[in-house]
């Protein structure tokens, strides 16, 4: 009974994650995997607001998926979803950077400046919000604050 809950469990979960499409952004040479939730019956002739989450240093890596771990049951919540219609985007520092600033960040050197991850965050961000589906006067930034100071949120808002 224990592995039947714990299979049903595994399938939830990815079956929801599911719901964020996968993808990618290239900049010049440099890749970010990021997943994207668009927002309930969406029509394109609509403006959504954006919501950007950033996850915490233990989510870090190149699967796409763990980032999802904290922060997007949340916003698969279909009362949520009807009630704020939006895209949520959830992006991916790789295992070597972070978005605090590249090295090791449980010694918190916080170099945001050196993190090449939050850089293309910034030029996603930058890109995304040129759609013509986008309300630019409605961005949120939800940055996972468990290895992260408020350091990182104030570079991407600046």
């Amino acid at each position: 009974m224990k592995y039947l809950f714990l299979i049903f469990s595994v399938l939830t979960i990815y079956s929801q994650n599911e719901n964020f499409e996968k993808k990618s952004f290239i900049y010049k040479t440099d890749t970010l995997n990021y997943r994207i939730l668009k927002p309930l019956n969406y029509d394109s002739s609509k403006k959504y607001p954006v919501h950007l989450f950033l996850h915490g240093a233990g989510e870090r890596g190149n699967d796409n998926e763990s980032q999802l771990i904290h922060g997007s049951n949340l916003f698969l919540k279909e009362n949520n979803r009807k009630k704020y219609p939006s895209f949520v985007i959830f992006p991916q520092s790789p295992k070597n950077d972070w978005w605090g600033g590249h090295y090791d960040p449980y010694k918190f050197d916080y170099q945001v400046k050196n993190s090449k991850a939050l850089k293309l965050v910034i030029n996603l961000m930058d890109e995304f919000i040129m759609r013509s589906d986008v309300n630019k006067n409605k961005i949120d930034y939800f940055v996972h604050f468990f290895f992260f100071k408020q350091k990182t949120a104030y570079e991407i808002v600046m």
